[in-house]
């Protein structure tokens, strides 16, 4: 799964880059995309979560905590690539450099809220297949 987070991310990284030449319009598209993919796929899995732990199936549980971790690695990556590369790409093109403060704060509390993402929610996650693993008869 990790060949497929990097090639991924990449791919976003590289998209949002050749998009510069085409101006401020494709990158804002991109950035609505990226915010949708991105908040789109967080509510999708809490529900997948929510109605897994409702059933009382520990294989559903399994099969609902994998599918969170795919869903992270190949809707909510690119979804956060999107918005903050096209972000930082559109701040430049309007605000003369990322001149204005409120674009600041913002950038900032969307790096904090992915850094307690990776340091907090994933091991979480993870911890949560392995357990649902244990209590679930296998595939």
């Amino acid at each position: 799964m990790r060949t497929g987070w990097k090639t991924i991310l990449i791919m976003v990284a590289v998209a949002a880059v050749l998009s510069l030449p085409y101006g401020h319009r494709w990158n804002l598209l991109m950035h609505v995309v990226g915010a949708i993919v991105f908040t789109g796929n967080i509510v999708v899995t809490a529900v997948w979560m929510s109605m897994a732990r409702r059933s009382g199936e520990p294989a559903n549980l399994r099969f609902a905590a994998r599918g969170v971790l795919a869903a992270d690695v190949y809707l909510t990556t690119p979804g956060v690539v999107l918005v903050f590369v096209n972000g930082l790409i559109l701040s430049f093109q309007w605000f003369e450099a990322g001149g204005a403060s409120w674009l600041h704060v913002s950038m900032g509390l969307f790096v904090l809220s992915g850094v307690a993402w990776l340091a907090l929610l994933v091991p979480i996650q993870r911890k949560l297949v392995c357990l649902a693993a244990e209590g679930a008869p296998g595939d």
